[in-house]
């Protein structure tokens, strides 16, 4: 419901507890369908002048358009600065400013993932530890499509422990700001940074992975700081929102680091 359908009349009641520990694994989920679609993708239609364009199009369309709709709706509301009872109604409330906003977004993701280079890739050589698990590593190029939706959504969790819920918050997000805690943010944090040092230390270099990490929790920290300030509080689009913006973010820290990594 929070992460798919969008704001629901059933809810849970007030005295349910709500933890939000499945969000990082559903972002592994659709990290592994961006991974299988760019791919699928790339084999029908291949490279247009060395460039992987359709690739690219095709899995920031079925993001946009299905996967991550949520995300882009609230980041436009966030832009519009509609309220929470506006969004309950989809009303029409979108403003040119947000559009703009949609724009950027999309192709700020298309133009990071279009640079991604294409390498015959790297494995761990046979007297690392990490060789035991070089079946869990795809191609250099299919890692930061991997990782990009789960630290969305662990960007998701950093919003929700942070401050109050908004008066006109919906009962959910209600529920998960009273539970979500920072030891939660925590123990989530394990996934993502773990994969993250595995596939980012080519060199042995495992700093790589939580330096990354402390960047996206800054800039989600950042964002969500804004987003709640002009809210009065978190409300399901500051949360959205706020993984969409970890998301883009992972991207282009991914590819600014990749001279460190490859």
């Amino acid at each position: 419901m929070f992460l798919f359908i969008g704001p629901a009349t059933r809810v849970p009641r007030d005295d349910v507890p709500c933890r939000p520990w499945p969000m990082p694994y559903f972002g592994l989920l659709i990290g592994l369908a961006w991974v299988g679609t760019f791919r699928g993708a790339w084999r029908i239609f291949g490279d247009l002048g060395g460039l992987r364009l359709l690739p690219a199009v095709t899995i920031l369309g079925l993001d946009a358009a299905l996967l991550s709709r949520c995300l882009f709706l609230a980041m436009a509301s966030c832009a519009s600065g509609a309220r929470e009872n506006q969004e309950r109604q989809n009303a029409q409330s979108i403003t040119h400013g947000a559009v703009i906003v949609l724009v950027v977004v999309l192709i700020s993701e298309f133009a990071v993932v279009l640079s991604l280079p294409h390498l015959p890739g790297w494995w761990p050589a046979s007297h690392d530890w990490r060789s035991w698990f070089n079946w869990m590593y795809p191609y250099p190029l299919y890692r930061p499509l991997l990782l990009a939706p789960l630290w969305g959504r662990w960007g998701m969790l950093v919003a929700l422990g942070m401050g109050r819920a908004a008066t006109d918050a919906d009962p959910l997000t209600r529920g998960y700001v009273r539970a979500t805690r920072p030891v939660h943010l925590l123990v989530q944090s394990v996934l993502p940074v773990a994969l993250t040092t595995i596939y980012c230390s080519r060199s042995g270099n495992f700093v790589t992975g939580p330096m990354i990490a402390i960047i996206i929790l800054v800039v989600s920290v950042l964002f969500a700081t804004v987003a709640t300030h002009r809210r009065g509080g978190q409300s399901r689009a500051t949360v959205l929102a706020t993984g969409l913006v970890a998301q883009l973010a992972f991207l282009m820290v991914y590819r600014g680091f990749w001279r460190l990594i490859e």
